[in-house]
């Protein structure tokens, strides 16, 4: 007795095979930058309907474009879709690391200035530089030369933590 293949849970969107065209992401905010409106998913699942952040667009075979969340493609079980998007989600993780390292180093950058007397009058972290009376303000132009960028942010959190609030 074999059993009738099964349709495919995205067969209501468009007939299979499907192909894979790319990731966005949105959210909404009645008031941008407001601290005290929630920032909210910008889409919804076609799918499901459930709200959300992450949307990964497919065209099915008769043209018909749809998105669908991460959720929804890990429960589809099928693999190809699964692999088409693993790519684009380690790329997006990467890109969002790298804004937020960025964006803090710089931010350490500009107030270095400011905090080097704080920092001048600190001891260098390791033992042999503090004993040739390196400092941490020595260490920290070091680091944000010469190290790679989880160096450079655990310098830019020393500095930053250095700043007057």
């Amino acid at each position: 007795m074999s059993s009738a293949p099964t349709a495919h849970p995205f067969a209501h969107l468009g007939p299979a095979p499907y192909k894979y065209l790319g990731h966005t992401s949105e959210s909404y905010q009645a008031v941008r930058g407001d601290p005290n409106c929630p920032i909210q998913p910008g889409g919804s699942c076609d799918h499901c309907a459930t709200g959300i952040y992450e949307m990964f667009h497919f065209r099915a075979a008769d043209g018909t474009r749809f998105k669908v969340g991460s959720s929804c493609v890990a429960k589809a079980g099928d693999a190809r879709m699964t692999k088409a998007i693993a790519a684009d989600v380690a790329k997006h993780r990467r890109e969002v690391v790298e804004a937020r390292a960025a964006d803090i180093i710089g931010r350490a950058t500009a107030a270095l200035p400011e905090v080097r007397h704080i920092l001048a009058a600190q001891p260098h972290p390791t033992h042999y530089s503090a004993a040739k009376g390196r400092t941490l303000a020595d260490w920290a132009d070091w680091m944000l030369a010469n190290a790679g960028r989880t160096g450079k942010t655990q310098a830019a959190k020393v500095i930053l933590a250095a700043v007057p609030k």
